[in-house]
């Protein structure tokens, strides 16, 4: 057996791989946050292209400063990608249970300069409850998907009307449509992306006061629920009504 032959023969050490190298923990977590701050930036461009309009449930024009504060907004799930931008900046708490889709819209809404309640929903026990009454308490408005986080979409859970009367908070329920929209028609909530360029309504319900429901007793909870739920469908349909009437659009719509 020659020289070759033996250096042949022997056993050349293992060189460690990639995977091992940079680690998967590290490799997922880095393609999540490049996949993230991608996926930031796109909404930001898109945000910046569409004309987005407020209005009250009459059609007309109003400031979003002059909305309440002692509130609580709530609209459906499907119509979540239009409020980071539009809503953080005015200084309300988002309240969302424990989950991980959750954390991500958290992040969402800290870029944009909001906030985030996690495990503040009714949904979450009595400490879920109480940090949303604690919110409304200190003076800042809070918001919500009531038919979150799993659905069945569009049907309001009681937990919205029981936060209100605990804490006498007003309710004011907000219809959002976009003219040209891509629907992710395969998830629970039909939830939407608007297209670059589109017109985007949000129509504001007169506030709903629960005090008004106390003196029914046990009733007043589903009594506020079905207000509510009636209030957000008829803003729902006034947001599409307002959005294709082209001349009222024209006429009295005004940015904020």
């Amino acid at each position: 057996m020659t020289g070759f032959d033996t250096i042949a023969r022997m056993k050349r050490p293992k060189m460690p791989g990639f995977w091992h190298r940079l680690g998967k923990k590290r490799l997922f977590r880095t393609l999540a946050k490049r996949g993230f701050s991608f996926a930031l930036f796109g909404y930001r461009v898109l945000y910046k292209t569409l004309r987005v309009r407020l209005l009250d449930a009459r059609g007309r024009p109003i400031l979003a400063q002059a909305l309440p504060k002692k509130a609580i907004y709530i609209g459906w799930h499907g119509n979540m990608a239009i409020v980071p931008a539009f809503f953080s900046r005015l200084g309300v708490t988002f309240l969302a249970s424990k989950s991980r889709d959750a954390r991500l819209y958290g992040q969402f809404l800290r870029a944009f300069g909001g906030r985030l309640a996690i495990g503040s929903r009714a949904e979450d026990g009595p400490a879920g409850v109480m940090n949303a009454i604690r919110t409304l308490q200190s003076g800042r408005p809070v918001a919500l998907s009531p038919d979150g986080p799993k659905g069945p979409g569009h049907h309001l859970k009681p937990g919205v009307a029981f936060v209100a009367l605990a804490a006498k908070a007003f309710v004011v329920p907000i219809g959002v449509y976009a003219k040209s929209k891509v629907v992710l028609r395969n998830s629970w909530d039909k939830a939407w992306i608007p297209l670059p360029f589109s017109s985007v309504l949000l129509v504001v319900a007169d506030p709903i006061d629960p005090e008004a429901f106390e003196g029914q007793g046990k009733d007043a909870l589903e009594a506020l629920r079905r207000a509510i739920q009636s209030r957000l469908e008829e803003v729902e349909f006034k947001a599409k009504a307002f959005c294709h009437d082209g001349r009222k659009q024209g006429r009295t719509f005004q940015g904020v």
